[in-house]
């Protein structure tokens, strides 16, 4: 899921409420389901969406639509209003893709579960006709993985998969999207379980970081969690005042941190990593290690 990057804005929104239902009815089979679009072609090979269709509704194949230039989803399709259809689609980067709203089965969205494309429309519609417009390109190739938040349950989840014609549908697996996530620097587990740690922050070539002690919503998080500097960087720990005594105690690494047990808000521990100290420095907050009061200052060298 969806999620934390820079993010190209990809989606434009085209929104249109104006049709009827009655003029609807001319437009669509009367039931919106898969069997009223018989005329597409499923897909040589289905990509890896692990367990998301296996309760879902309208789910049959992926829909190959890669040779076309734009799609529609139509969002409450099925004998209930239910479903969308095509529940799964592959199409080509640069392809417009318009999710249609049928006006049944209540008020619908399109909620992205995970996946690199910005297709979402968050906002509940109930309207016939309406229409939300989203162009995908080569920043969202891969698997992208949505569903209607009031019926999920119900198992309204879709898919679009983004890929060139010829490549191989069958090798795509959801959650696998290489551009969408990066890996983080955990320093070997250290900071697998971490509350809140997206990675460290960059704060090379500063003369000073200062690192708050006592952070977060109950005040037992080290801010930043882990920070990379240069050699010649004094870190300041500064003592919020919250989540009780704090104290800064090496746990492994080149640096020695050894502050008191304290709780005073305003208390300060400097400590300048020089070139002896290049490396990860692991560190903790002993009375609270056991609920994830821990960091690391990261030395490296320019």
């Amino acid at each position: 899921m969806p999620n934390q990057n820079s993010i190209p804005r990809r989606r434009a929104l085209q929104v249109a409420g104006v049709a009827a239902a009655t003029a609807l009815a001319g437009c669509f089979d009367s039931d919106y389901g898969a069997g009223a679009r018989e005329d597409r072609d499923p897909a040589d090979a289905e990509p890896e969406y692990g367990e998301w269709f296996e309760d879902a509704r309208g789910y049959e194949a992926t829909i190959d639509s890669r040779e076309d230039d734009a799609v529609t989803i139509l969002v409450g399709a099925g004998d209930d209003g239910f479903a969308y259809d095509p529940a799964a689609v592959a199409v080509s980067p640069g392809t417009e893709i318009t999710f249609e709203w049928t006006g049944e089965g209540g008020a619908h969205n399109v909620e992205v579960y995970d996946g690199p494309a910005d297709i979402g429309y968050e906002d509940l519609e109930d309207e016939a006709g309406f229409t939300h417009t989203a162009t995908v390109d080569e920043d969202d190739r891969g698997i992208t993985r949505y569903f209607c938040t009031p019926h999920e349950a119900q198992g309204m989840k879709g898919a679009v998969v983004v890929a060139d014609p010829d490549e191989d549908l069958g090798e795509f697996v959801a959650g696998e999207d290489e551009d969408d996530e990066e890996d983080v620097e955990t320093y070997d587990g250290w900071l697998d379980d971490v509350e809140g740690y997206e990675g460290p922050v960059d704060a090379t070539g500063e003369d000073s970081v200062t690192v708050d002690v006592g952070a977060g919503d109950d005040g037992l998080a080290f801010d930043p969690i882990a920070v990379r500097i240069s050699p010649g960087t004094t870190v300041v720990f500064e003592w919020t005042g919250e989540g009780g005594a704090h104290n800064v105690v090496t746990e492994e690494g080149p640096a020695d941190l050894e502050s008191e047990l304290v709780e005073d808000a305003g208390h300060q521990y400097e400590f300048e990593f020089t070139d002896d100290h290049v490396g990860a420095t692991k560190y903790v907050c002993e009375p609270h290690v056991t609920v994830g009061m821990i960091g690391v200052v990261e030395v490296v060298e320019e």
